[in-house]
């Protein structure tokens, strides 16, 4: 995925490490605005988000946005679980199909 990182398949508490660790390095040289599409993910675990938050803190506190796409109910999951301000911080959580242009 140009200008972010697209997850398939399970981030579920054993691979937390390995999501860390891609998306680690894909957030490296980031322009201001990074993708995060988790649409084609069939489980994401509260613990593999925290994760998220945490490897993106910087990259958020400097300015750079992070966009997270994601099914509507993991959307409302990863919305009711950032509940700490710092967190929020320059996150936006939002649907492919919501930013879709139609044709």
């Amino acid at each position: 995925m140009d200008g972010g990182l697209r997850l398939y398949g399970d981030a579920g508490i054993l691979n937390t490490r390995t999501v860390r660790a891609v998306l680690e390095c894909a957030i490296e040289g980031a322009g201001d605005d990074f993708q995060l599409d988790l649409d084609g993910l069939d489980y994401l675990a509260l613990m593999t988000w925290a994760a998220v938050l945490q490897v993106t803190q910087d990259f958020r506190n400097q300015g750079g946005v992070l966009r997270v796409h994601a099914r509507r109910r993991t959307r409302r999951l990863l919305a009711m679980s950032t509940v700490l301000e710092s967190d929020r911080t320059n996150l936006r959580i939002s649907s492919l199909a919501a930013t879709a242009t139609p044709r």
